[in-house]
């Protein structure tokens, strides 16, 4: 027999030499069965209606032939079968990804009070109840889920009846997954006069990321980030991934996950605007099921231009200024104007000419002129020269730089280490986690930038056999150039040791790195030399199981 929710449809094979059908109910098993329908000959089905939903009913047929004078012979009852009016299933379920979720869509139920709707993480698992809908609803967003992860749903409809649900058999389970988030905290930056970087944090579940540039009309993309699952990642600059690598690994100043793709086909001061998509891939037993793919990020808008980036102060009085990159590749010559004022003054050019070198992957031009303690304002416009013409391009925004004798401020989320070492013996060295260091400084010489400085240094661990408790270092400058070394005896567990180095020993320039890891925090005044420690060793790795 069929069902419905008011319903029961009886089937039968039809029989030879009859004349009809005598259809009977009951409302039990064993009880007195009720005639409720005659249907002619050939016919194979009766649907007896507007019955209540959830109760059982029970059927038999008995078949009848009447003669010409009208007497009829009746067949015995058929054996009694059963049937219950309940909803039917819906006809269809299916998914569709959205961003960290699935929506589940199904056919109608007719008379259907309701829909149940199941999930599990395998076809065969266990299928958790995750919402109860409304008959007036088709669908369900299933939210919170993990990007390309599979999930199967199946779904009951149901039909309330003097206060019981009375339900549908299941549909068959569907599988479905989530799309990836959009990639957020979208950044510009200037790499050359042609070349634009964009970056984003890292999406959760992305495999790889889409980069997208208007063209006028619509995004086109340009470019595709894979990520590579170390710590390195490809990029390509053709849409069908099978382009050279454009851009290797994240350059010193990304941060932690943060990703970067470079745009090198730019226009000289054209603006440009950038969106990404991340992708994902979805596996399931180790088979590749599909893609996901997120909503596009917010735009970020960039031009490229020639901007002043930073001052490094190379050797009293030489300040090496570096200018993102320019090129123009018909030219005869390309170069740049740097000119600085003071806060009331007017600007003046300090140099004009092509660049002196490269540095941290920039441009650089000199400045010879400067004076420590005094603050500039710098601007940079970059010229080209064809078929004898100079030609200048609009000047960049105003970057301040302020000399001091110190002119250096980092920071640092991570402890730094110092290294040990007994004598020669690497094997039985180790190292110390630096917490804090300082520096004072007196009998300062502003004419040489020299003088005499105290140097300490806190620790919280100190991470060495029982055998090794003496530090032995060396203090370099920036172009390495031995200073002075020295060795520190009896260090505790924990602790703090001072180090003097004299205005005789000291030609100081550069950066204050302890072990050659940029970044410490020190705490240190206007009348403070930059320097560099670097441990005797810099290769030395921690001992093991620390």
């Amino acid at each position: 027999y069929k069902r419905s929710y008011n319903s029961v449809t009886l089937e039968w094979e039809t029989q030879e030499n009859v004349t009809g059908y005598y259809i009977y109910r009951a409302t039990s098993a064993t009880g007195k069965l009720t005639k409720i329908a005659t249907v002619p000959m050939g016919t194979e089905t009766y649907t007896d209606k507007s019955l209540t939903t959830g109760k059982t009913y029970y059927y038999a047929i008995r078949a009848y032939y009447t003669r010409q004078n009208g007497t009829k012979t009746i067949s015995a009852y058929s054996e009694r079968v059963k049937g219950k009016a309940v909803p039917f299933a819906p006809s269809y379920v299916q998914t569709e990804a959205k961003t960290k979720a699935i929506k589940v869509l199904w056919g109608k139920a007719s008379g259907a009070s309701g829909y149940e709707v199941y999930r599990a993480t395998s076809y065969d698992g266990t299928y958790k109840k995750v919402a109860t809908v409304s008959s007036k609803d088709t669908y369900y967003t299933n939210k919170s889920l993990t990007a390309n992860k599979v999930y199967f749903y199946k779904v009951r409809a149901y039909r309330t009846v003097s206060g019981k649900k009375v339900y549908s058999s299941y549909t068959t389970p569907v599988k479905g997954y989530a799309n990836p988030s959009a990639p957020t905290e979208l950044k510009t930056s200037v790499v050359s006069s042609s070349a634009l970087k964009i970056s984003w944090k890292q999406v959760s579940g992305a495999s790889m990321y889409g980069i997208y540039r208007y063209d006028g009309s619509e995004y086109e993309r340009i470019g595709w980030y894979l990520d590579n699952g170390w710590d390195g990642y490809e990029t390509y600059d053709t849409t069908d991934m099978s382009g050279p690598s454009i851009w290797g690994h994240l350059t010193e100043k990304e941060e932690e996950n943060t990703y970067a793709f470079v745009d090198y086909n730019c226009e000289f001061g054209k603006e440009y605007q950038y969106k990404v998509k991340a992708f994902g891939n979805v596996y399931y037993d180790e088979e590749l099921l599909g893609f996901t793919e997120s909503f596009y990020s917010s735009s970020v808008t960039a031009k490229t231009s020639v901007k002043v980036v930073r001052s490094n102060r190379y050797n009293y009085p030489v300040s090496l200024v570096e200018v993102t990159p320019f090129f123009m590749a018909d030219a005869e010559e390309t170069g740049y104007q740097l000119q600085r004022k003071t806060s009331s003054g007017s600007y003046k050019t300090v140099y004009t000419g092509p660049s002196a070198g490269r540095m941290h992957g920039n441009e650089f031009v000199v400045d010879n002129t400067f004076k420590p303690g005094s603050t500039y304002y710098y601007r940079v416009r970059a010229y080209v020269v064809k078929d004898g013409v100079t030609t200048y391009y609009p000047w960049s925004s105003s970057k301040k730089i302020t000399y001091t004798i110190l002119d250096y401020a980092g920071t640092s989320k991570w402890p730094k280490m110092m290294y040990l070492s007994d004598h020669d013996d690497i094997d039985q060295g180790g190292y110390i986690r630096v917490t804090k260091a300082s520096v004072s400084a007196y009998n300062i010489d502003k004419e040489n930038w020299t003088g005499d400085f105290k140097f300490t240094f806190t620790y919280d661990k100190r991470y060495t056999p029982d055998t090794v408790n003496r530090g032995e270092f060396e203090m370099l400058t920036m172009d390495g150039s031995w200073i002075i070394d020295f060795t520190v005896g009896k260090l505790a567990k924990t602790g703090t040791f001072t180090v003097w180095v004299r205005e005789k020993e000291l030609d100081v320039y550069g950066y204050c790195i302890l072990n050659d890891m940029p970044g410490v925090n020190l705490p240190l005044g206007e009348d403070s030399i930059e320097f560099t420690i670097y441990e005797t060793d810099s290769k030395q790795e921690p001992l093991p199981g620390n």
